[in-house]
């Protein structure tokens, strides 16, 4: 199952990654044995996630820095 969040401010690729790792440490335990995070509610197993960035949020930088 995939679950889409948008999120009420903008944040870097790293913010949602660390999001996204302390979702998955929420929601599901980390099974040694299995080498699996099984979700807590029962529904399965957690797989990871993806970050996105919307290509029209992206703030350009100056020239002046990338030189």
């Amino acid at each position: 199952m995939k679950i889409p969040l948008e999120f009420a401010r903008p944040m870097t690729l790293l913010e949602c990654s660390g999001y996204a790792d302390a979702h998955r440490e929420g929601v599901s335990t980390y099974n040694e044995d299995l080498n699996r995070w099984i979700m807590n509610d029962g529904s399965g197993t957690w797989f990871g996630h993806q970050c996105y960035q919307d290509p029209d949020k992206i703030l350009s930088i100056p020239d002046k820095v990338i030189k």
